[in-house]
């Protein structure tokens, strides 16, 4: 069953913003965000299960999203820039829901970029593990070295019974190799994957039950096959895992996706669009492979 937790999400309009920041010193900040961010027309949102906010760069669809996410209370990865008027717009925000999810994320490009970045952290600790490894097994293998004398070296002149763990790593090393004695006490490095690889897995991984998921522009660092490949999966996680979605996007991929619900907050008036193709930036693309069509050929 597709299914749809949150139905809609009310923002305040133009004027009632600017009551609030009237009754401000307006001297003493310089920024109001959330206030004055959001489009006109966009104050009223209703949501289907997979719904698509699309525009182009400030036009306000990360910060729809982020109100969403700071309305429930939604735990981040990352951490997010916010005024001290976060809490007086919240307080204006009014939502619909029909059920209230059991699994609620936000899942950025910081949040992905970060994932891929501990994982390099996780490989280089290892590896310099590896080396202390080696260090040690030659230490303990090199004639007329004793084990009291590695002892004082990594401990000083403490209890070595309080120090039985090193005691026992340095017991362990006599008589093995190098690569023996690594591959007994050092983890294996992570398997290296690219950065989109690595993308890709960070949503498989966090998408996986029923709840609602935030997406803010997913296809960051992910090549055009893996934006199909996560395209499908987002479309399947809906239809079979009975996730609702909300994606903050300009991708033709995730555009396509059938039965998604397509605001487009670049348009004046207040509206869902029907053909995704019609998008500003999809015409760009289109543009641009026709003037280049005839170097496709039957490639």
């Amino acid at each position: 069953m597709r299914r749809a937790y949150l139905n809609k999400f009310h923002m305040p309009s133009v004027d009632t913003e600017h009551n609030v920041l009237s009754h401000v010193k307006m001297t003493c900040f310089n920024n109001f965000y959330p206030f004055d961010t959001l489009p006109e027309n966009f104050r009223n949102l209703e949501f289907s299960p997979l719904t698509i906010l699309y525009g182009g760069n400030g036009c306000g669809k990360t910060t729809i999203l982020n109100l969403i996410a700071e309305k429930f209370g939604i735990k981040r990865g990352t951490k997010i820039n916010k005024s001290s008027f976060m809490e007086n717009y919240l307080q204006l925000c009014r939502c619909d829901i029909s059920e209230e999810p059991t699994v609620m994320k936000i899942i950025t490009s910081d949040d992905v970029f970060s994932n891929i970045f501990l994982t390099r952290e996780k490989n280089e600790i290892i590896d310099r593990n590896r080396e202390d490894a080696f260090e040690l097994s030659s230490k303990c293998n090199t004639p007329g070295v004793y084990i009291r004398d590695i002892m004082h070296e990594m401990v000083g002149d403490g209890n070595w019974i309080d120090n039985i763990d090193t005691l026992s790593k340095i017991t362990s090393a006599r008589g093995k190799s190098k690569s023996q004695f690594a591959r007994e006490n050092v983890r294996k490095n992570i398997i290296g994957k690219s950065n989109g690889e690595t993308a890709l897995e960070y949503f498989y991984n966090n998408i996986q039950e029923p709840g609602l998921y935030l997406l803010d522009e997913p296809e960051n660092s992910l090549s055009a096959v893996y934006q199909k490949e996560l395209a499908q999966y987002l479309s399947d996680s809906v239809r079979f895992f009975d996730a609702q979605l909300i994606i903050a996007t300009h991708s033709p991929f995730m555009l396509s996706i059938p039965g998604a619900t397509i605001y487009n907050l670049d348009s004046e008036e207040f509206c869902v669009t029907e053909d995704w193709t019609s998008l500003d930036n999809m015409r760009e693309y289109y543009t641009l492979f026709s003037e280049y069509a005839d170097r496709f050929g039957d490639k």
